[in-house]
Order: C-alpha cells, then structure tokens, then sequence
C-alpha cells in the first residue's frame, strides 16, 4: 500500500511539472503524453456486487459523495456502497422492491434509473404482469446508520434524472417536475417545466442553479439539438435550442449535456472531427437568457477512439468526457480530464481517467466513471481528482 501511495504520488508530482511547464502549449501537445488517473476502489479497480453473475454485474450505476448506487444486472435490486472516510469502498446493502402485489401482478423491482442526493437513493420502482399494464414510481431510500428504509414514494417515474445540490429533476416525456429536500428530509415538488409543443422532454439532461439543459439526439433527423430553459418570473422558459454549425445526420448533438453558472456543455459522439482522426466533439457555450455563444469546441486528444462526448459531466472547472469505444475495443483511455484557468477561458486536457462509457458523475474532488466491461456489464470506477491549478496566475 505504501508502494503504491508513492507511486500515486509520484504522478501527481509528475502531472504538476508537466502542466506548470506546458499549459500554455496548444492542446494537441498533450495528446503525447497525458498522465494517468488511477482509481482508488480496491482490486481490479471497480466494484462489483457479491455474487457477481458469470456474464454482467450492474446494469448502470449513480454517485454521490461517499454514496453509490448500482442497478444489477441480472437481478433487478440496487447495491448500495459507501465509503470510508479516508478509506475503502465496501457494499453496504441491496435493497429490493418488496411492494405488495396487486391481482395480475407477479414481478417487482427496480430498473435505471437511479440517482444518489447526498445519502439519499431514488430508485425507478415497477410491477409487472402478463396481462396487465406496467407501473413505475419512484422510491425514495434514506439511511439511518446502518439501516435502509423507503421514506417517500413519488408517482412519477423518469426517462432520467438530473439533480442539483438537494434538488432532482424528473425528466419525462411531458411535464418534468423538479424536487427538493425539506428539513424534514422529504421531497417536495418545487416546480414543473413543461415543453413547448414538438419540443421533447427526454434524453440527456443538466440541472444548475435556475438553468436546466435537456437533449435531444434524435431531433433534426438525428442531428440533434441541445434546449435551453431557464426560470423566468415564476415558470421554466425555454429560452434557447442549441444546434451544430456543421452538423449532419448522426452527429447526435445532445447525446450528454452540462451545465455550471454561464457554461453549457454538449456532446456530439458522432460529429466529425475537422483533423479527420477519431469521431466525436463536445461544444463549449457560455452565456444567459436566449444569447448563448459557442466559445470552443473539443476533441479526443488522442484522436483514436470512436463516440468522443457520449457522457460528460461539468462542474465548476472541471470537465470529465467519455469517449466510449466499446466492444471488442476496450483497451486504452476512454475518460478524460480537461479543466479551464480562473481567467483563462480554454479547456485543456488534463489527465485520462481510467474507463469511459454511458455515465458520469462529479462529486467534490472525485469522479465517478460508468465504465463498460468484458462481461457486457458496467462498472463504475470512482477516481481521486488533483488539485485544480490556476495557469493563468502562474508567472
């Protein structure tokens, strides 16, 4: 173990002086060379649930702080794992779906997704049969020490969730109600955003502050389109759709959006790349209300793996992208750290981050990363970040 701390911190000593010495650099020198992130989960760098079946372990998985939750794979429970302070990650608890069974009804269980608000765990609860409708709700797990216990049921299920300190946004496929947590530790409806007509309310989405970004890959015959709203006297407004210069049929521009202050983050995974190497962009927006200006676009640093921008996640200065390049191609870096000065508006490539594929989530100075495996699982790796560095105060 100490070994290894020293060589943990020999590569950040190693990520300083190369970026003390190269930040103002063009980006592409840092395709040569871009240290490596290791995780710091235990063996094999990922969690798995016990048992974990022969052919896949989770099914995709959510983060928070010292809480993660994972839908499996095979069976429809979530495995719940916490962390030590300062330590190891270990499974805490499994929680099941143990509703009673209505007539007609034979299965209950959880399905994606599930999202993690500080320790508490929403999870997409359903009842099935073979000759009755379908139900979904959404149950709301809190944690008092060691004990689990459903504390709120929401009628409303998600296509996804996108949250926000102690705020949750219900993405549906009309109205899309926004929940907060009281003081009392229950969720209560906070508002509704309501798109306008032919305007979807599915696929990718980013809650920060009073902006909400949702995208829409399939728009404009697979184009795509990234809307904008914001919360204007009392009502969410859609104040602006986002849309490539350049883009075409398959660029899936709104693949995975970000959002943080006056930054908006969208990624394209099937984009083409102006260099002609590798596929796949994310675009970088700054603005408010309805002006919205692209400020710079991103490719894969290397260049060589396929789907650049499936998933990301922004927060602050830091900005953690996919490029998913998944089977039989899941050697090599797939996730990437890239961060902006205080005052220097560009984003660099900073470090790869072990694993990339369908989900990313930042949480204080960690990231967690939904990576795919050889068994046709996901895994989700959850990954120390360095200090951030402010190049533009460096002499």
């Amino acid at each position: 173990m100490v070994q290894q701390q020293r060589r943990f911190d020999a590569r950040l000593l190693f990520i300083g002086l190369f970026l003390t010495s190269s930040w103002f650099v063009a980006a592409a020198a840092f395709s040569q060379a871009l240290p490596h992130l290791r995780t710091v989960m235990g063996a094999d760098n990922r969690l798995e649930p016990s048992p974990c079946f022969e052919f896949a372990c989770f099914n995709r998985s959510a983060y928070d702080a010292n809480t993660l939750a994972a839908i499996g794979a095979q069976l429809p429970n979530v495995y719940v794992f916490l962390r030590i302070p300062a330590g190891p990650w270990y499974e805490q608890m499994v929680l099941r779906n143990r509703s009673a069974l209505p007539g007609g009804y034979d299965t209950a269980g959880y399905r994606w997704p599930v999202a993690v608000v500080g320790d508490d765990v929403f999870a997409t609860a359903y009842q099935s049969g073979p000759a009755v409708p379908t139900t979904c709700a959404t149950h709301v797990w809190g944690r008092t020490g060691y004990r689990w216990q459903i504390k709120q049921v929401i009628n409303t299920c998600a296509g996804v969730f996108a949250k926000d300190g102690p705020r949750i946004l219900f993405v549906t496929g009309a109205a899309s109600p926004i929940y907060v947590r009281g003081a009392d530790g229950l969720y209560t409806q906070q508002s509704v955003l309501i798109p306008p007509a032919g305007v979807r309310a599915s696929g990718a989405a980013a809650l920060h502050n009073w902006t909400v970004v949702i995208g829409e890959s399939s728009a404009n015959s697979g184009t795509g389109a990234a809307h904008v709203y914001q919360y204007i006297d009392s009502a969410w407004v859609l104040t602006k759709s986002l849309v490539p210069d350049a883009g075409g049929a398959g660029t899936a521009f709104g693949t995975a959006v970000g959002v943080y202050d006056y930054n908006i983050a969208v990624g394209a995974p099937g984009a083409i790349n102006p260099s002609g190497v590798g596929r796949g962009l994310v675009y970088l927006y700054t603005g408010v209300g309805e002006n919205w200006s692209i400020s710079q676009e991103i490719a894969e640093p290397p260049g060589t793996n396929s789907s650049f921008g499936t998933a990301l996640a922004l927060r602050g200065r830091r900005l953690v992208v996919s490029a998913r390049n998944g089977y039989p191609y899941f050697q090599g870096p797939s996730g990437y750290l890239f961060e902006r000065g205080v005052r220097e508006s560009a984003w660099v490539a900073r470090a790869t981050l072990a694993g990339g594929g369908l989900g990313i989530f930042l949480s204080g100075n960690t990231a967690m990363v939904d990576s795919e495996g050889l068994r046709f699982g996901t895994y989700p790796s959850v990954v120390n970040l360095p200090a951030l560095l402010e190049p533009d105060l460096m002499p």
